[in-house]
């Protein structure tokens, strides 16, 4: 049964949900390829490289970084790459996206619009990552990142003035999702419980911050736009 917890705690690195958000936004852009591969460099792949590295160097305890001071320097480095995925997402709209029709062209913008705000909370969850580990709690990122992804996009139809349209044009089952994102986000947390990666209050607290961080960054978009649009 522990091997299980391994694969589901293995499978649920919090990064791969940044790649998924970005994939999905990225479907009608003439980006996607572009985009899935920069995310999974940006998000995943460089920040572990940085994790394995500190670990081989002996600086780190080991790849699960159990102590919150190590973890502040991970999140600072993701945050940096997160940055540089954000500012390459925008300069796409500099570029333009070339469409078939008008039809087409606003759902293109749409999405773009909604990876401006998934990029927002993927660096304001960075943030706040940070500011935990500086009070040195521990704070559950698996559990953080799945919560996150489906309250963002089970909400995204239901918060933004463009439901109707969304829905009419989208592929995302919201009467399915929030279902789907009970079920898998239990598995996850206990898996990191199981594995003995986390305590109760660390689970909780993930999730809670993972379900309020969507709807702040939400209401921060609505009234400020976005506050790394630089």
């Amino acid at each position: 049964m522990k091997s299980i917890f391994k694969v589901i705690s293995f499978a649920s690195y919090p990064a791969l949900w940044a790649t998924i958000g970005v994939t999905y936004l990225s479907v009608n852009s003439g980006f996607l390829w572009q985009n899935i591969v920069l995310s999974f460099l940006l998000h995943s792949f460089i920040p572990l490289v940085f994790v394995w590295v500190m670990v081989k160097r002996g600086k780190f305890d080991s790849i699960e970084i159990p102590q919150t001071k190590h973890r502040s320097w991970v999140v600072i480095f993701s945050l940096v790459c997160a940055l540089v995925f954000f500012t390459i997402t925008l300069q796409e709209n500099v570029i333009g996206i070339t469409t078939e029709t008008l039809e087409s062209a606003a759902l293109s913008s749409l999405q773009f619009e909604f990876l401006i705000i998934w990029n927002q909370l993927i660096l304001l969850s960075l943030i706040i990552q940070w500011l935990f580990n500086r009070f040195s709690f521990k704070i559950s990122i698996h559990v953080l990142s799945v919560v996150g992804f489906f309250t963002f996009f089970f909400s995204m139809g239901k918060i933004i003035t463009w439901d109707k349209f969304w829905e009419q044009h989208g592929f995302w089952n919201q009467e399915y999702a929030i279902y789907l994102g009970i079920i898998i986000s239990l598995l996850i947390a206990i898996s990191r419980k199981q594995l003995k990666a986390h305590k109760t209050d660390e689970l909780i607290v993930g999730a809670a911050i993972g379900v309020s961080i969507v709807f702040i960054n939400f209401y921060v978009y609505e009234k400020l736009g976005s506050i790394f649009y630089f």
